[in-house]
């Protein structure tokens, strides 16, 4: 019996149906497939690589999009970069926004830094930390006195250290030269200040957008910071809470101080911000770099690269002098 063979059309059909199937699975495949990191960081024309972007980057926080392909361009790690976008603590922040670039009709008041009780409570840290605050004191050459000051107007020795997210604060802060943000902050000057305060009122508003600017430049430039800090520092940049300026640890650094100035005080080959030790030798050495010197007026200008306010800097001589006389 002769075998029957299939005609040619026929064949040709359930080929053409096979090729069907394993293409459309293959499309299907990669259509549903979560899209891959590109790792690359800059493009090679040899190699045929492409800059990386943010369109090629799969994460959570799609508002920060702009502020992303800023920093890839700028050099920040991919892989530190998409841990940041997908990390759930991550929040924009409007508030943190005006706080940065107008600040609150409300100053601070330094008066009550050198109190009775606040003398005491320095001296009792002085007394207890002698031994390393001498040390700082002669290898920096700053007074222990002015040490211990600001580490209890910053935050109590620690006590107070700040609750703000750091890496929430600068990628909100990266977006206040926006429109949408810039107009958000001169709406909310009418809401916090008075009819009486219309002066005031008009000159914050015209020096908004050049704040914003500035703003957002710094902020940048702390998350950028940031991924120096996470090779250095014991604590991750995950962990980091503190002040809504972005500035934490005992001694309230920003990132770019800590990677500048923070300094070893216990020799463990760790600069921990969080530890008594290394706040102190990070605090005398960011006053001798940034010129604390014999004169009243090297002493005022260090201390207000540190916080650039008059009130602040008074606080602290006002208590390192009584810590200094016994008081």
């Amino acid at each position: 019996m002769k075998n029957k063979q299939l005609p040619y059309p026929a064949l040709y059909i359930i080929f053409l149906n096979a090729a069907l199937i394993v293409a459309g699975c293959i499309l299907f495949s990669a259509c549903s497939s979560t899209p891959s990191v590109n790792l690359t960081k800059q493009g090679d024309t040899a190699t045929g690589e492409v800059p990386i972007s943010v369109n090629s980057i799969a994460y959570k926080h799609i508002e920060f999009s702009a502020v992303a392909d800023t920093l890839l361009r700028r050099g920040m790690d991919t892989a530190f970069l998409v841990r940041l976008l997908n990390d759930d603590h991550l929040n924009f922040e409007p508030n943190l926004i005006k706080i940065n670039v107008t600040g609150t009709r409300k100053k601070p008041d330094y008066s009550s830094h050198y109190n009775k009780i606040s003398v005491k409570k320095a001296q009792e840290f002085l007394e207890k930390n002698r031994t390393i605050l001498q040390e700082a004191e002669q290898k920096y050459d700053v007074p222990k006195e002015a040490i211990t000051a600001i580490l209890w107007i910053e935050t109590k020795f620690g006590t107070y250290l700040g609750k703000n997210y750091i890496p929430s604060i600068f990628f909100s802060v990266a977006l206040a030269a926006t429109p949408e943000n810039i107009a958000r902050n001169k709406e909310a000057l009418y809401v916090e200040y008075t009819p009486s305060d219309s002066i005031q009122v008009r000159e914050l508003e015209t020096k908004i957008e050049t704040r914003a600017k500035k703003k957002s430049a710094w902020a940048l430039g702390e998350l950028l910071a940031l991924d120096t800090l996470r090779r250095i520092s014991p604590v991750s940049p995950f962990e980091l809470y503190g002040s809504s300026a972005g500035a934490f640890g005992m001694s309230q650094f920003l990132p770019s101080s800590y990677v500048r100035w923070s300094a070893d005080g216990n020799g463990d080959g760790i600069k921990n911000l969080f530890e008594v030790p290394d706040a102190i030798y990070s605090v005398g050495n960011y006053l001798k770099i940034n010129g604390w010197g014999d004169t009243r007026a090297a002493q005022e200008k260090a201390v207000f690269h540190y916080n650039n306010s008059q009130d602040y800097v008074d606080a602290v001589l006002k208590l390192a002098e009584k810590l200094s006389e016994g008081q």
